[in-house]
Parts: structure tokens; sequence; C-alpha cells
């Protein structure tokens, strides 16, 4: 029996090892499961066309794929829950090939260049990856401008046809995505996030759609060089333009991240290397993206021909940091190249829409049509476009829903096809915020705390909330915190239903929880509280408001009278004139208060202006001695002119000058040495927004500037209604 035991044991050791060369050498067919790289380099070689071969959990330290492959190869994880990690690939000429369910993770190593593309699509065609993740590192150990921030280039793709990359996550990369020299490229229900300078780049490509993606949340390293762009097309060395692209209803939004440019399309070639028309994009359309951010560029498009923007919705993010630059600047826009041909914008909520009127200027614009936009404003809640008639709640930029963005029922974009579609009330929240990615769980648009902010007409300091379309359990209570500028708790109250006034100048935090019993959901809006107060002379140093704050202006003419008194000298040599910066609140200014205290040389030689902002206002003192101030109002052709009597205001002596404008009761009044000298009851309305100049201390052009001193000066704005009453 022992000797045909082992017979047996000796034969049944054969037999399985004949098996396993057979299993060795058969073709790799659907499901087959490894768990080693080199398992996966010979499942490879044996696949047949249309196998797939599941990876088992761990880490692959490459994957290279060439042209010799089989076709219609499929590779995944195992287990989606625990996705195999790639460390480096090249695909290079394959064909036929979907990646789905991996995770694609770099690993930042001393020596790595910032152009570094651990993971490489050249040539080949029909290539999809799917439902994966391009994991990005940090640098340490180079710079303070590069320590801490992503590194290298998530996906590299050159040379390319027919790649669809679609849901999948690109987070902690210098640049996520760059796409060179290649043809139908679809990138689809897509993430992006954590990244130092762009989201995606696209040089000499055919065929392009971007669709349903999420760009958010960038880290920019702003010591750096980087311009961060969120979508970025360039011309600039290549020999081809970019042609076919669409770029459809995306969601662009810098959130608590950094700010970006957000739809970038310069082209280099045209309008700085010589090329002509054979290099303007063509057939370029941008329709239907959502973009909350805080820089001008937020669809700029250089020489193009065949252009459509159509229903994008651009706002100004409310709780990113700003560039350093104020004003306009830091509202997204859409901007467009003069010498484009074939031009449509159409339904669109933005800032302002620049490019027709530099179009007109070089005797074009027969083939442009601009027509049903809505000009977006947050600075007056009395004129057209103003952010919270138009949206919900847009004081609350919660990067992670678009709730607080969408269309005030009732509003100027309700029912209407103007803005994006993403933002209508009945808008399902798109695929791409419910998460989901590599493994995720999907995250849920269930309990919804939401508020309305409104500021109460002609009071600075006077708000409405309103928690009504917050989304919670029956019977919730709504909870309010209003926190100083200190973060001290300065009230509470409940109640879906509030009014607050606030106190002081600063930064207010607005915070509401809700739910039956314990916090079911909270949110919050911040209220920048502005000081009225824009301009200031004080002790001899001439303060203007930047920020939250009144900053110095340097190098003023500053002297010092026979009793030490320090003064601004005014003349006509030089005149005083101020940086636009330093007075932007004139120009969105509802009311207006002036006061100066003044000393003219002796004699009506010293009479001339005192102050003046081209096409707004301006102060003087006349030759009889009398104080005349002249102010401009939107609307109106006729300026409104006040004079007072002569009083001998270039006698030497100290005296005051003081003027207000209502603009909600239209009260002009002129005042001298703190008494009224003249009222004029105007047509009710704003200042008339002045031209590009700043303000001048003097005559803004070659009049004659009063000869003097000024030993004070204040000019507050929007101030009438601040005071409790």
């Amino acid at each position: 029996m022992a000797g045909t035991g082992t017979g047996w044991h000796r034969f049944a050791l054969r037999i399985m090892a004949l098996l396993a060369l057979l299993a060795w050498a058969a073709p790799v067919r659907a499901g087959t499961v490894v768990t080693s790289e080199p398992a996966l380099v010979q499942a490879l070689e044996q696949a047949q066309d249309g196998a797939t071969i599941l990876l088992g959990p761990g880490r692959y330290a490459r994957l290279r794929l060439g042209a010799g492959l089989a076709r219609n190869l499929t590779l995944a994880s195992a287990d989606p829950a625990r996705p195999a990690e790639i460390g480096r690939m090249m695909l290079e000429g394959a064909a036929g090939l979907t990646l789905r369910h991996l995770v694609f993770d770099y690993r930042f190593a001393p020596g790595d260049d910032l152009r570094l593309r651990p993971f490489q699509i050249v040539g080949g065609e029909a290539i999809r990856i799917l439902d994966s993740e391009f994991r990005g590192d940090v640098a340490r150990g180079i710079s303070a401008t590069a320590d801490g921030f992503g590194f290298a280039i998530g996906l590299g793709i050159r040379n390319a046809r027919g790649v669809v990359l679609e849901r999948n996550r690109f987070h902690r990369w210098h640049r996520a995505l760059v796409v060179g020299w290649s043809y139908d490229i679809a990138v689809l229900g897509n993430e992006f996030h954590d990244l130092r300078s762009d989201g995606m780049n696209f040089a000499a490509v055919q065929g392009v759609r971007i669709e349903g993606n999420h760009i958010h949340g960038f880290r920019a390293s702003t010591a750096s060089k980087d311009h961060a762009d969120m979508i970025q097309f360039w011309t600039s060395g290549t020999t081809r333009p970019s042609t076919d692209i669409v770029i459809r209803d995306n969601i662009l939004n810098a959130g608590r991240g950094s700010w970006t440019q957000s739809i970038f399309m310069r082209n280099e070639m045209v309008d700085s290397r010589g090329a002509g028309p054979e290099m303007f994009y063509r057939s370029v359309e941008i329709c239907g993206n959502v973009i909350v951010n805080a820089h001008l560029h937020g669809i700029t498009v250089g020489e193009a021909d065949g252009l459509v923007i159509c229903n994008n919705t651009l706002l100004r993010s409310p709780f990113t940091p700003t560039p350093e630059r104020d004003g306009p600047i830091r509202y997204p826009a859409i901007n467009v190249s003069r010498n484009a041909e074939r031009v449509r914008i159409t339904g669109n909520l933005a800032r302002t829409v620049a490019g027709p009127e530099r179009r007109a200027e070089r005797g074009g614009g027969r083939d442009w049509v601009v027509e049903g936009n809505l000009d977006l404003q947050d600075g007056d809640p009395a004129s057209p476009g103003y952010y919270d008639h138009v949206f919900l709640a847009p004081r609350q930029g919660d990067p992670a829903t678009l709730a607080p963005f969408r269309y005030r029922p009732g509003g100027p974009a309700d029912g209407r096809r103007l803005g994006a579609a993403l933002l209508r009330p009945d808008a399902p929240l798109p695929p791409v915020l419910l998460g989901g990615f590599a493994g995720q769980p999907a995250a849920q648009d269930g309990a919804r705390a939401l508020f309305r902010l409104e500021q109460a007409p002609g009071r600075a300091n006077r708000f409405g909330l309103d928690a009504s379309a917050s989304r919670l359990a029956p019977g919730a209570r709504a909870a309010w915190t209003i926190l100083d500028p200190q973060g001290r708790v300065a009230a509470q109250a409940d109640g879906p239903v509030q009014k607050i006034e606030l106190p002081a100048p600063g930064r207010w935090q607005v915070v509401l929880q809700a739910g039956p019993s314990g916090i079911e959901a909270q949110t919050m809006a911040e209220i920048l509280l502005p000081t009225p107060e824009i301009l200031r002379l004080d002790a001899g140093r001439l303060l203007a408001l930047r920020g939250d704050s009144l900053q110095e202006i340097p190098d003023m003419p500053v002297i010092r009278l026979p009793d030490g008194t320090p003064a601004l000298r005014l003349g006509d040599d030089p005149v005083v004139r101020l940086p636009v910066a330093a007075t932007l609140g004139l120009r969105q200014a509802r009311d207006l208060a002036i006061d100066l205290r003044l000393r003219a040389g002796a004699g009506p030689d010293a009479a001339g202006t005192l102050l003046g902002l081209r096409g707004s206002l301006a102060l003087a003192v006349t030759p009889t001695g009398s104080a005349e101030a002249t102010l401009h109002l939107a609307g109106v052709k006729q300026p409104v002119v006040l004079r007072s009597r002569p009083l001998g205001l270039h006698d030497g002596r100290w005296h005051r000058i003081g003027l207000r404008h209502d603009a909600a009761s239209g009260e002009v009044l002129l005042l001298v040495d703190d008494r009224l000298e003249t009222r004029i009851q105007a047509a009710p309305g704003r200042m008339a927004p002045p031209g590009r100049d700043g303000l001048s201390l003097g005559h803004p052009h070659r009049g004659h500037s009063f000869q003097g001193v000024l030993s004070d000066l204040s000019v507050r704005v929007n101030g009438a209604g601040f005071a409790a009453d």
C-alpha cells in the first residue's frame, strides 16, 4: 500500500505540474486576476482581444503598454474599494484600451523635475481611463516656492487620437492634465482640486470636448511665477491652431482656495508672433459653465473664427483670497479679442462683456452678435444685476454645493434662458458633485442649511436674514449667532427670519445652525462692513482705504507751517494726483460726504480747484472768495452746481468747507465754516461714475488749482445710514 500511495503521489504531482504549465501558456481571457507586477506583465503578453485583467490590491511600480498588445483590452482593479496603485505608466502606441478603478500614485523623490510626467499617453488611439484617481504629491526640500505645493504633471497626452477621461479625480499636482498635438479628446465628469498651477492645458488639438467637470480649490504658490488657470489653451510654439472645441456645463469654483484664471485661451502666435488667420482658433463653443472665482479672466478668448459663448454664469467668489490689486480685476468677466471673427455672445450672466466695443473701434462688428446678456454687480442694491437679486444666497460660496448660487425665484434669471442651466432651482445636483471617485462614498444631497442675506435699503449696517430656503427635517430649529470682527459672540437669536444691525465697521460673521435638537446642518456668511471713510489727511499723512484699513499714500507734498502744524501743500506745480486705487470707493458711492480745512495764499490769485474727479465732482474756491461745488449725477446731463456767498475764503485764514450728497433723497448741501450755505434738491440717484483718472487735489486737467494748504481732509461714502436711529 505504501508503494502504491507513493506512486500515486508522484503521478498527481506530475499532473499538477502539467496543468500549471498549460495554465501558464493559456491565453488570458475575461476575468484574469493578477497580484504582482511580473504576473501583470505575463498576463498582458498573453492577452487576447477583448480580455479583462483584474489587478489585486497593492502597488505596481510600472505599467508599460505598446502597440503589440491585444485590442479592446481592459485593466481594472479586482476590488474598486481597494484599488490597485500604479507608480509609473507609459502607453506608447497602445490602441483599444480601457483602464478602470485604478490609482495612479505619484510619490515625490529628490531630483524630480517640475515638468516630470509620471503617467503618459504617447501615440495610440481609442484609450479610455475611467473611475480612477491621479494622486499627486507635494514637493519637499526644493525651495520655499515649491515646498508643500503640488508637483509634476498628472497626465501627459501627445500625438494620440480618441482618448476619453471620464469620472476621474486629479489632485496635488503642479499641472493636472497636459494635452498636445492630439485628436478627439474627451474630458468628461472629472474632478480637479488642490493644484498649484493649471487644471487642464491644451495646444494644437482638434476635436476636444470638456464637459461636466468640477474644478475647484486650487493651492497656488503665490511666491512663484505661475499663472494659474483652470482650463487653458495656448498656441505658443505650435504650427497649427486648436479647432472644434466644446467647453460645456463645467463647474469652476475657486471656493476657499486660491484665485485663478478660469477659462483662458490666449493666442500667442497671432497676438505677438506675427501669425495670421491661419492660426486662429476655430469652431469654439463655451456654454453652460458656472464660474465662481476672483480674477478678471473668467472666459478669455484670443483671436478665433467661429466662437460661441452662451449661457454661462460668472460670479465673484465670496471666500477666495483676492489678487493684490483691488477693483474690477476681482470680478470674472467675458473678454474676447477684437480681431476675432464670427462671434456670438448671448444669454450670459457676468460682470462685463469686453470685446465688442474694441471690435467696433476698428470698423468691424457686423459678424458679432452680442445680445441677451445681464451685467452682474455686487456693489449697489439699487442697480440692475445685483447679486442678491439674481441668486439665492451668493455670499455663502461653499465649494461643496451649488445651492447658494441657485437663481432666486422671481429674480431676473428665473424661468429665462439666461445663465447656466446648472443653477436653475429645479436642476438636479450634477453627478460630479456627488463623489464616488476611486471607491469613495458618494455624497448625499440631503439636509442643508441655507439663508439669504439682504441689506436694508438705504441702511449700510442693517440686514435681513431668511433661512426658509434650507432643506431640514420637520420641526427643525434655526439658531443664529453673530460674531464681531474679533470673533466674539455679539448676538444670538432663534427663528428662520431675523433682522440685524451691526454697530461698527469690520468683518462680521453670521452663523446659522439648524436641527430638531442638535446641529443637523450649519452654514455661515461673512459681511464686510466697510468704514465710510475712504480718504483722510491726518497729522500730515494722507491715508486711503485699501482692503479693510486706511493705508498711507507715500510721497505727498507735506510741509510744516511756522506753528509746527503739518499740512498738505496744494498748487499748480505739481497737482497732487492720487492713484486710482486710492479712491475706488468713489466709483460705487451712493452717498457722499467731504470735509476739508484749508488756508489760501492771500488774494484772489489763490482761488482755484481744491479737488476734482473727472466726470464726477469738483470743489473750488472762486476769485470772489466763495465756495463752489459741481456734482455730476448718473443719467443726468446737467451737473448740479452749488455756490456760497462771497465769504473771503482767500483771505489767508483757516476755513472749513463741506459737501454732502444723499442719493436716496437727491439732496445736495454745501457748508462753509460749519454753516449751511446752499441746499439743492436734485433728482434721486448716485453720483456719476468717474473716468479712468483718480482723484486730484487741485485741478484734474490744465485749469487753475487752489494755492494754499490743507490741514484736514475727510472723504466718506455710503455712511449716511450707518448710525442707528
